[in-house]
Parts: structure tokens; sequence; C-alpha cells
């Protein structure tokens, strides 16, 4: 039913932060431990469209034991969690407009699998946690401040390399592809993960999410920053007139969508940004709110829905100087995805037995007593050379080069043979506890997680993951067991172009009242990107036989890869001005320096690699920034 609109409820804070994804997250948290010489510690309100469903604000769903214990049933939480923001429609004859649909949306343009996650946490509550650093080629030099930021935000995300040491698919794999292609290092995947380290279980491993950025170390808080009670419902009323403050130095309000920058005249007759208008979407409750700085990060399409939704626009009016922002929505990049899954050559699962395999006799009658030996249903691209010859042989092996370049010289012998002793015992405990398990990989087995970095061989400009994960395709078959899957993700470039942007419409809303955003991106054929799927499937034929059902000649759909940056894209300290970027390397608006834009919007280069710990560097770099203007307003 239809209900009147209650007038605006005044709130009054110092920083209002729009999205709570982990680059939100990385605001708030720096925010709330930045040490200010003029003024006290800062009143931060961070708000999201979406409701808080889990206990800690910004929880990881793979933070569960169940999820944990079965990484498939993380599949449908990906899928639940993400939602399409433009739907073309087809037919001119049903031109709906309901959830994403798009009647102006033309198919063949869109990034059909690009999505929002609406919910506290953002993206954050669900993503890979693979933080690489950028490779100098997908870097702009003037930005070397930026990337100075690196060790910081690896600190803030807890990125490690060595969490899945202990797992013996993780060894079988690096030391098979380290065998294969010698002139390619294999390395650990630099994860943002912690690993449980209760001596009574240390299978548990704690993904990075907004939940963990802000309880990294905050100063002045003995509760952590994810603590449910900083999440609070918007008060409803204020008294006696006077602007709503917070409680606490930092709160979230779920559910509370910000729906447009309000605009004036200041008193030298300077169009500034003077409040944010947001609105609680279970009581109807609308609020302006006065803020000294306005931190934009909902994602790298809605964060400019919401300045078109302001007035700014990319059509330059005279009238109106102050709300065209020239390159808003443009230089749109994102990546490139191939995918397969393989299950593993039987040689290489027999190379870690610590018994002799069952013969397979398929004439004898099955014997229910006995190991089910273990077998290879497909072998047309099996190699005719090269896989490990005789049971139990891995365990022969000498430090691989992956290990040592990451182990002190005097050392290195010493802990490959320790590590290699803990596996070894792991597995014969396995295959003596359970007889009729057909593999030697213990259930508790941490699944591989390793990759190539972006160019870790000159004609290969692309970034892998080669490792065990859900998403929202890619669901391992029942019948197989998926201790014996890998999945292959192959991620590349794809050229800046002025045809690759994201336009708003004012006529068609999405189902938030938002106006909706259209594609306009055009797939990339290049010969690099069959080079690149050619790629993979030569490493993915040295593993196991291919598996998937998704098609290894083509890229999966458009915006698979939810990696879209550089629609709001930063400029240099040099060369950067309104004319070429939206924000200045301090993420702060051209003419608007109270609006700062956060999230992989602001990367101003294409890039193959994982965006986010490069947009925490662009984060943690306008943060310090902030202080400093903040730190004025107060003299």
């Amino acid at each position: 039913m239809p209900t009147s609109q209650p007038p605006a409820l005044s709130v009054k804070v110092d920083v209002l932060i729009v999205g709570s994804g982990p680059i939100g997250a990385v605001f708030a948290r720096e925010l709330v431990n930045a040490q200010l010489k003029n003024r006290e510690d800062l009143q931060i309100l961070m708000v999201d469209v979406g409701p808080q469903d889990s206990f800690r604000i910004g929880e990881h769903k793979k933070n569960s034991v169940a999820v944990q214990k079965d990484i498939s049933l993380f599949t449908n939480v990906v899928k639940g969690q993400l939602q399409p923001l433009s739907v073309p429609t087809g037919d001119n004859a049903t031109r709906y407009i309901r959830n994403g649909q798009n009647p102006t949306q033309i198919a063949s343009q869109n990034l059909a699998l690009a999505a929002a996650s609406r919910v506290v946490g953002g993206m954050g509550s669900h993503w890979t946690c693979c933080t690489p650093r950028q490779h100098e080629n997908e870097r702009l030099k003037e930005f070397k401040a930026v990337y100075d930021n690196y060790e910081r935000a690896e600190k803030l995300f807890n990125t490690t390399t060595t969490a899945f040491d202990h797992s013996v698919r993780q060894h079988l794999i690096m030391h098979t592809l380290e065998k294969a292609f010698k002139d390619r290092p294999i390395q650990a995947m630099p994860l943002a993960c912690r690993r449980n380290e209760s001596p009574g279980n240390t299978n548990y491993v704690e993904w990075t999410c907004p939940a963990t950025i802000l309880d990294s170390g905050v100063r002045g808080h003995r509760d952590k920053l994810s603590d449910p009670k900083y999440s609070k419902v918007p008060p409803t009323r204020a008294s006696g007139g006077d602007p709503i403050t917070l409680n606490d130095k930092f709160e979230v309000w779920p559910n509370t969508q910000c729906v447009k920058l309000n605009l004036a005249e200041d008193k030298d007759k300077h169009v500034k940004v003077v409040s944010a208008s947001l609105k609680h979407l279970l009581t109807n409750a609308v609020y302006n709110v006065t803020a000294d700085k306005f931190v934009i990060c909902a994602g790298a399409v809605l964060t400019p829905g919401i300045l078109w939704n302001s007035g700014f626009t990319t059509t330059f009016d005279s009238l109106k100087p102050a709300y065209y922002v020239k390159q808003l929505g443009k230089n749109l990049t994102e990546q490139t995805m191939a995918f397969c899954q393989v299950k593993l050559w039987k040689e290489h699962v027999e190379s870690v037995l610590t018994q002799a395999p069952e013969p397979d006799d398929s004439k004898k009658p099955d014997d229910s007593k006995k190991r089910p030996p273990i077998k290879d249903t497909n072998t047309t691209n099996k190699p005719k050379a090269g896989l490990p010859e005789g049971w139990g042989s891995f365990w022969n092996t000498r430090v691989p080069m992956y290990w040592s370049q990451g182990e002190d010289e005097k050392k290195r012998d010493d802990s490959w043979l320790a590590l290699k002793t803990e596996l070894k015992d792991k597995v014969a405990k396995h295959v003596e506890t359970f007889k009729l398990d057909p593999l030697p990989f213990p259930a508790d087995d941490p699944d591989p997680q390793c990759y190539y970095s972006f160019a870790s061989s000159s004609d290969k400009p692309w970034h892998t993951q080669i490792h065990r994960d859900a998403f929202g395709y890619g669901q391992v078959p029942a019948n197989i067991d998926q201790r014996r899957v890998v999945d292959l993700r192959w991620f590349g470039y794809t050229e800046e172009s002025a045809g690759s942007y994201v336009s708003f419409s004012t006529d068609i809303h999405d189902e938030f009242g938002m106006p909706q955003p259209t594609f306009y991106f055009t797939e990339d054929t290049s010969k690099r990107q069959e080079d690149m799927r050619k790629d993979m499937v030569t490493v993915a034929n040295r593993l196991g036989a291919i598996i998937s059902k998704e098609d290894v000649h083509k890229n999966l759909p458009q915006g698979s890869a939810l990696h879209i940056c550089g629609t709001y894209k930063a400029g240099g300290h040099k060369t950067g001005n309104k004319d070429n970027s939206v924000v200045d390397e301090f993420g702060r608006m051209w003419n608007h320096h109270n609006v700062v834009l956060g999230g992989c919007g602001v990367i101003p280069k294409a890039n193959a690699c994982n965006p986010t710990l490069t947009a925490a560097c662009f984060a943690i770099h306008a943060v310090e920034k902030m202080v400093k203007d903040l730190d004025q307003l107060a003299d």
C-alpha cells in the first residue's frame, strides 16, 4: 500500500561511508584508527542497502564449519547473494523492468553476469580472498605512492602464502606443475586468511572479510568493531529538533539506502555536496546526513549510479557546470575468464600412496572388503610421458624450487624433509584407518591453493588460479569425489576502450528505485584470449581429465570475474584532471573534494589479477589525505 513520505530527519556525523564491503571496512578501520591533531575521534556512520544476516558485521559465509567441511555448499550461497545488474528483455513486446530487467540493454554488449551483493559485507561475504599485488605491467608509475601501501593492505587482509603448506594435494599439484613446466614458476596463492592456531584444531580457516578488517587492532576500542552492538536500527525520531548523532564513534545501519548526494551553493557561491539522502527500507524513514566527508564505495557500478541519481552527468550544461563529470562510468574494464575442472590422473593420486594399490581386476567379482582401485574413466588427453612412475614416488622428491625460494638456504632441506614426513604420516594414518577409501587424501586435507602470477612468463599475460573453491558455476558432479577435483581459473585483461562504459537511465529504475545501469562492452576476441584458453587446457591436461561442463574453447560469459574497474578512475598526481578521470589519486572527486570514491572503480589501468588488494591501497592512500583535510577543517 502507498504510504506518505515522512519528513527527513537530520543526522550529523564526521564521515559517512556508503557500502560495507572490504573497501568500506578499510576506510572505517583506518579512520577509527587515525590520530587527529586538532579534533577528537571521528564519528563515523556506515550504511548498507542490504541486511545484516550474520552475527558479526560483515562475516564471510565461508567462515562456516559446515561449508569448510563441504565447499560445494558454498555454490548456492554465492548464487543467492548475487543480483544481476542488467538483464536484456529481448522481445520489445515484453519490456519488463523488474529485478534488473532492462529493455534498453543490447545483449551482445552486456556484462551478462555482472552482479551486486546487497548485504552487509557486500562482496566480502563470499569473495575468493585471492590478494596478489599487481604486476608492474598492470600499474601506472604515477601511482607509486599508492602501491607503497601494499604491505599495509596485506596486514589488514591477513594475506599469507603459507596457510595451505600442510595440504598434501597442494604439494602434489605444485610439484607436478614444476616438473612439467620448468621455465614457469608455480607459487602458493596469496590468500587473505588465517589458519586456526588452536592446537586442537588447525583445520579451520578464518577467511578475511569486512568483519576481520574491522577487528584489526582498533585503537581506543576494547570491543571489536564487528561486534553486533555497533549495528543499529536507525532512530525514527529526533529529540528537540536537534540533529541525530551517534551513540558510538562507529555505527552501521543495515537496510539503509543512500539515495543521492545533495548539492547547494556555499557562502562563496561555489556548488558543493552538502548532505546525503538516506532511506531506511524497513520503515521508510528518510534522513538528511551532513558530514565533513562522504565516502562512497558501493561497487564499481552502483557507486556511479548514486552519483548519477544525485544529478551528476556526462553531458555538459553551462547552467550546471558543477554537475559535469565527463568520465563518470567510462573507462570500464572487466577481466575475461576461462574455467575448467579436472579429475586428477590415477598416477598422480597413486604417487602419494603409502601402501601398494589394489590391482584393477574388473573380471573378478567385487570384493566389498577390499580397497577399491583408483581408476581413470577418461584418458582422451592423458599425457604419454611425464606422469609419476610407481606408487609412493612423491615421497622421494627432493626440495622443489617453489619451496626453496621461500625458505632459508640452511634450513630448507630440513624443513622440506620435516614437512614431507608430516604429510606422509597423515596419509599413512588415513590409509590405515579408512581401508575402503580408494583415495589416500585425508578427509580434512586442505584444498590446494596455488597459481601462476600475471606474466609469470613473458608470453602469458594472464593471472591464473589452480585451486578448489565454489562459485555460482562449476559444481562438482555428485559421482566424483571432490578430493580428486581441481579447479583452473584463468583471468585475462581487456584493452581500455572509449566504447566500454556503463550509463544510467533516468526513465528506467532498478528494484531499489535507482537509475538502471546499461552496459556497453565489446567482447575481447583477440588471439590473446584464445592463447589463454589453450594455456589453461595445456596445464589442465598435465593434472587430470577435464570434467567441466563449460566449453573450454570459449570464455565464460562477460562479467563472470566480478572484477569491474575504471568506472570512476583515478587521475595521477601529475597528469590527472577532470577531463581524463573522475577522482584524484586520493579518491576525491574533482571539484568536490569532500566526496571520496573507493573500490575497484578507481583503478586506472586494465588488469588481470584480483583487484581488491590494490583497491585497498587506494583506500589507505585516501584516508591519509582525508585525515589531513579533516584536521585542517578543525583549525
